[in-house]
């Protein structure tokens, strides 16, 4: 379970590092901790609280790259599957 947290924490600030500006990363961290903790994971807590409205905006309004977003979870599966592989590296 604790290697799960792990990689967790590390795909959490990966995708929060792929939101350029703060005011995105801010509306991501609240985001991705509500689904984390949807899921039982409550280690990662959102620091500042948002209005329904912010998150609305942030993902229905705003114009956030959405192909960054999936080259850093596809980037961080290949590296999670490539960790998991038995044998040389």
């Amino acid at each position: 379970m604790k290697q799960k947290i792990n990689r967790a924490g590390q795909l959490y600030s990966d995708m929060l590092t792929a939101c350029p500006r703060k005011q995105h990363r801010d509306n991501m961290q609240v985001v991705l901790s509500c689904l984390l903790e949807t899921l039982g994971i409550s280690r990662f807590h959102a620091f500042t609280a948002k209005s329904p409205g912010a998150i609305s905006r942030f993902l229905n309004h705003q114009n956030w790259s959405l192909r960054t977003l999936i080259r850093t979870i596809r980037q961080h599966a290949l590296r999670t599957f490539q960790d998991s592989l038995r044998g040389r590296r």
